[in-house]
């Protein structure tokens, strides 16, 4: 019987949580962060942000600092491990 009373209460909360995190990654987006920034300050995976924010639109100056962050972390990235 406990377990029936538990489940509701462990579903809110997690709803709760999922809702921050989904805030939290759209304000991050809204930023100009990239899926995989947002993924590690957030620990959730680059497909569940794909689906939170698949609508989001950003301008084409978010989308060109995204660009050349991520143009520049993967030559940084040959160069550390060549």
């Amino acid at each position: 019987m406990k377990f029936r009373t538990v489940l509701p209460t462990l579903i809110s909360v997690g709803n709760t949580y999922m809702r921050r995190n989904k805030n939290t990654a759209l304000t991050l987006r809204l930023q100009g962060k990239s899926y995989s920034e947002i993924s590690k300050i957030l620990g959730a995976p680059k497909s569940t942000l794909s689906g939170w924010l698949s609508r989001v639109v950003i301008s084409e100056r978010l989308k060109t600092k995204i660009e050349q962050r991520a143009a520049k972390k993967s030559i940084e990235g040959l160069f550390q491990n060549g």
